[in-house]
């Protein structure tokens, strides 16, 4: 099976990402929290949030990314839809 990430930007510390990292985890998804003020994975903020998370993404090894924003929660998450796809696909 694909291997997918749950990242999340969270210019306001990695606090403040709390719950979309609980929401992701009763999924059974790696969570990733890039902050600009410290942690395992920092990002050089030059307010610009494609550039924020292109940093991130040359950081991370796996199949899929799935972007969350540190105010959102996943309520539904089927892991088993992304497996089936065939072709490379920018964004769902």
């Amino acid at each position: 099976m694909s291997e997918i990430v749950a990242c999340v930007l969270a210019l306001d510390g990695a606090a403040a990402a709390e719950r979309a990292k609980a929401s992701a985890r009763r999924f059974g998804l790696r969570t990733v929290v890039a902050t600009a003020d410290g942690g395992p994975h920092v990002i050089d903020w030059r307010c610009d949030f494609a550039d924020a998370r292109n940093q991130l993404v040359a950081k991370i090894d796996a199949d899929w990314l799935l972007w969350i924003d540190p105010g959102e929660e996943l309520t539904a998450f089927d892991a088993s839809a992304i497996a089936d796809l065939q072709a490379p696909v920018g964004a769902l």
